[in-house]
């Protein structure tokens, strides 16, 4: 059977949904009007996230953890390396939403492994604003509207209660960062036994995240709001 790409995004420019498709050895991206641009083999996509502007598409394989970054002007593709959403495995299963970029889209943030990332979409300009905590791994990295902060979520693993093999990403905690060289997080949630998939900015005074609680199927879930400053 040929995976299942659940995923679609809307590119701003052309005015239309865009979406991944697999035509075996090929990943497509597709719009409703036709194909719009092929993948590079083994480019393993399944995250699809366009810069504001429409200009860039940052992609990446949830299994291989690859971020990619596509110019549509240039016809340039960029390998920024390994990235990681978020620090469980499961995160994809649920189909939660993705999005690195600054509003301006000159910049973008994300984790690799331990460290908060910010860079241009060419890799240029890259640095790390802050490394987390191996015991506390972080993810969910989310710039503000006005690109002053960078939130995140702080994960601490243990054994899952149904399936002792499988871990669970809970005891999560929500932070925001100054861009500014040398800053410290600040803690805005303090640590919920449920995990976070999807942490986002309400403007640029408030954060909206949801809480899962442990249990088959995500029935128990809930969307929060909280105050930035």
């Amino acid at each position: 059977d040929l995976p299942r790409l659940e995923r679609a995004t809307f590119l701003p420019d052309v005015g239309h949904a865009v979406w991944l498709q697999i035509e075996r050895p090929k990943e497509i991206l597709v719009t409703s009007t036709g194909p719009l641009l092929t993948l590079p083999l083994g480019t393993d996509a399944s995250l699809i996230a366009p810069s504001p502007d429409g200009r860039y598409l940052a992609l990446m394989g949830a299994s291989s953890g690859i971020l990619w970054i596509y110019d549509r002007t240039l016809l340039h593709w960029t390998n920024l390396g390994r990235a990681n959403v978020s620090p469980s495995s499961d995160w994809d299963y649920v189909q939660p939403s993705w999005d690195p970029w600054f509003k301006d889209s000159s910049q973008l943030a994300f984790f690799s492994g331990l460290d908060l990332v910010i860079c241009a979409p060419d890799g240029t300009k890259r640095r790390t604003l802050w490394t987390a905590d191996s015991d506390h791994p972080a993810g969910l990295a989310a710039p503000s509207p006005n690109g002053a902060e960078v939130a995140f979520v702080t994960f601490q693993s243990r054994p899952a209660t149904h399936r002792p093999d499988l871990k669970f990403w809970g005891n999560t905690s929500v932070s925001v960062i100054s861009t500014i060289e040398g800053s410290r997080p600040r803690m805005l949630a303090p640590v919920n036994p449920d995990t976070t998939t999807v942490l986002r900015w309400l403007g640029s005074d408030s954060l909206v995240f949801d809480r899962m609680r442990e249990n088959l199927f995500a029935m128990y879930s809930r969307i929060w709001r909280i105050a930035v400053h």
